[in-house]
């Protein structure tokens, strides 16, 4: 029998899930193999299986859309096959690749119509446009991770509410329940502290002046003190609506409607009632969800600690095609901008291609 909790927050998501295949084209669902597809995928394939009417827009076989980088260490193949055997769901790979992506840049930034923290929604884009040739509707796992604390700093911002709160022994037992993700996220933050030269700062590529003149706007900061209150501000302010920005126009490019069961209204309320230890407890983020599915989800995956998300091996890309990114450093269009410190950016990427530097974002 599961806990009170669980049970009406597996209720609440099958729901949710039924009423978003409520279509008159077929519907199929996106599969990273983490977490929250993962559960989409199981929880429509058990709809299927009960033949509810909603059902009838999946077909007779669910279809899923991943994209996957054999090979590389942020392929979730593995886990994804083991949803699509536990199913018998019908699996759809996709395989982006430094040449495809370069060849079609202009058309995706096209597309999203400003710029972008990364190229990880490049992989969400190439899902799409395999999409659009099987079902015109996909259903997608978005907002979990910023309703139940997803990503591993969320840890960190519980510990600190703890310790706020003066229950030191809670604080302790979840730090030593969580250890085997805290501490690797732990001494990363360190080395990036302590190891100078080896990171590349964003600010130092900035133009001399201009970072001055437009400070970052200090209302876009974290400030709330609570788990609760971050996962609302990283919901409604900082994360996710850029997150649902990048679907909605990688959907939409290829005329494909995206659906979140995870946002529905009711369920989102009621994540929001449920206290702390119901999202993080014992070590384990997204607990409530973890409970409700048991039985439903492959183990090794309601399990899972660690995420990958949609992403790519962006920066092997770019050291792929050095030389074209070489040659947009060095253009007149570049080093005419009043935004960049352009010999500061092309001597960081020369470090980074020749391993003295670090792999960062700043250089995409």
């Amino acid at each position: 029998e599961l806990p009170k909790q669980a049970r009406e927050f597996g209720d609440l998501l099958e729901d949710s899930v039924r009423r978003r295949l409520i279509s008159d084209v077929p519907v199929g669902s996106c599969l990273s193999g983490g977490l929250d597809s993962s559960a989409i995928v199981c929880i429509m394939d058990r709809l299927l299986k009960k033949s509810v009417p909603e059902s009838v827009a999946i077909g007779d076989r669910l279809k899923t859309f991943s994209a996957v980088y054999p090979g590389e260490h942020l392929d979730e193949s593995e886990y994804i096959d083991l949803v699509l055997q536990e199913t018998a769901a019908e699996g759809n790979f996709i395989y982006p690749e430094h040449d495809e992506f370069f060849a079609e840049l202009e058309k995706f930034v096209f597309h999203q119509e400003e710029p972008l923290v990364s190229t990880g929604p490049y992989a969400q884009w190439c899902v799409m446009r395999d999409v659009a040739r099987k079902v015109k509707v996909v259903i997608d796992g978005q907002g979990a991770d910023e309703l139940m604390a997803g990503y591993t700093p969320y840890f960190f911002v519980y510990f600190q509410q703890l310790k706020a709160e003066r229950r030191y022994l809670a604080m302790l037992r979840e730090m030593l329940a969580a250890r085997d993700v805290a501490l690797p996220f732990f001494r990363n933050y360190l080395s990036d502290r302590f190891k100078p030269g080896r990171k590349v700062e964003a600010r130092s590529l900035i133009a001399s002046g201009f970072y001055e003149r437009f400070q970052p706007d200090q209302r876009r900061r974290h400030s709330a003190k609570t788990l609760r209150g971050r996962l609302h501000e990283d919901t409604f302010v900082h994360s996710l609506p850029a997150l649902l920005r990048y679907e909605d126009k990688n959907s939409m490019a290829f005329s494909v409607e995206s659906r979140v069961p995870f946002l529905d209204p009711r369920l989102v309320e009621y994540i929001f009632s449920l206290p702390a230890e119901a999202i993080i407890g014992g070590g384990w983020n997204k607990r409530v969800m973890r409970e409700a599915l048991s039985g439903i989800l492959p183990e090794k995956i309601r399990r899972r600690r660690w995420k990958v998300g949609f992403t790519t091996p962006e920066m092997a890309w770019l050291i792929a095609r050095k030389d074209l990114v070489n040659d947009i450093f060095d253009s007149d269009s570049f080093n005419s901008r009043p935004y960049f410190d352009a010999a500061a950016v092309r001597d960081a990427f020369k470090r980074i291609c020749a391993g003295g530097a670090e792999e960062t974002l700043a250089i995409w």
